[in-house]
Parts: structure tokens; sequence; C-alpha cells
């Protein structure tokens, strides 16, 4: 059950037998309790048709297994924004600002990230890189897994967290963000 969020479970498996098991034994167990389990969907490489579908708010590509954000048309926020209709217009300099970050949004829609980590229990090097950082401005903390399978090696994102300096009275300094910054990687260690 670690693996179900409200309506929708991922999990992971190796053969379609594996699969098929899965599907039979979940359905199983969640009839008994008067929950009707259908919708099942999987990723194939071999499947060279697989359509992309929506989980957990995200766009699931099930050919590459890889996650994208979902991102509305950004072309109808962009004209509605043109004309503002509140009780007072923004300055030239915040309306371009805010035009050019919009414009620039439409990139994380390119952005996927693999849903498979690359690494079963047979692989001998597997390691895990902790990386935290901080400026004036904010700090952050980052996990990325390192898998060598032969002559490939497969690095990819487990896990980010980024947060804006605050804003006080007193300012914080580069050292302390820092240690905030490695707050968060003990978090990291905790979840896995």
């Amino acid at each position: 059950m670690s693996s179900s969020y409200v309506d929708n479970c991922l999990a992971s498996v190796q053969t379609q037998s594996e699969l098929d098991r899965v599907i039979d034994v979940a359905t199983e167990i969640m009839a008994e309790r008067k929950f009707d389990l259908r919708g099942w969907e999987h990723s194939n490489p071999s499947d060279p048709i697989a359509s992309p579908t929506n989980v957990l708010g995200m766009i699931w590509d099930r050919h590459c297994d890889t996650l994208s954000l979902n991102i509305p048309d950004l072309r109808e926020l962009m004209e509605e924004k043109s004309q503002i209709g509140w009780d007072q217009e923004v300055d030239i300099k915040t309306r371009q600002d805010f035009l050019k970050w919009q414009k620039e949004l439409e990139y994380l829609k390119h952005v996927q990230v693999p849903r498979w980590l690359h690494c079963d229990s047979g692989f001998q090097h597997i390691s895990l890189h902790f990386f935290c950082d901080a400026s004036k401005l904010a700090y952050s903390a980052v996990v990325f897994l390192r898998v060598d399978i032969g002559s490939t090696v497969h690095r990819q994102l487990v896990q980010s967290k980024t947060r804006i300096t605050p804003c006080g009275k007193k300012e914080t300094t580069i050292a302390r963000l820092e240690l905030l910054g490695a707050s968060y990687l003990l978090v990291f260690l905790q979840l896995s």
C-alpha cells in the first residue's frame, strides 16, 4: 500500500507475469472491501504506440516511462494578463518581467523525469549523491542516483528541494542557509 495515492497506485514489476499477478491480487483484495479497481495502465518500451496518460497530476509517457509536468496552455493566460482588468495597471517593467517569466514557463513542458531508477537488486555499483548549496537569495538540496551497468552509467535525479531565503530584520548568513539546505538531506535520508 506504500505505492497508493488516493485513487492511484504506482508500482514497478519486472515481467508481464508479475504485472498480471499484481493486478489479480490487488483487484481481489480491494473487491473484498467493496472497491472496484479499474483503469490499469502500464509501460512497455517495446510498444511504440503507448500513448501518454495523466498520473497524479503529471503526464506519464508510457513508451519512455518518464514523467513530465502537465502545464496548461500558457498562451491563453498570457492573453488574459495582457488585458489586465483589475483596479490598476502594473508598471511597464513589472509587466515585461512577468511576461518574460511566463514565456519561459513553456520550457517546463519539455522536462521529463524517468520514473524508473535503473537499479535492481542485481547491480553492485549503486550510489546516492547528496548536494546542498546556498546563496543570499535561496538554499537547496538535491539527491542523485548513480548506477553503473557495465560500461554504461545512469544518473538520475531522485529528489530536490529549494527554498527562498527567509526575510526579516536580521540578515541570515550563507553558512546558516547551507545548514538549512543540509537539513533537507537528513529528511531525504530518512525517506530512503
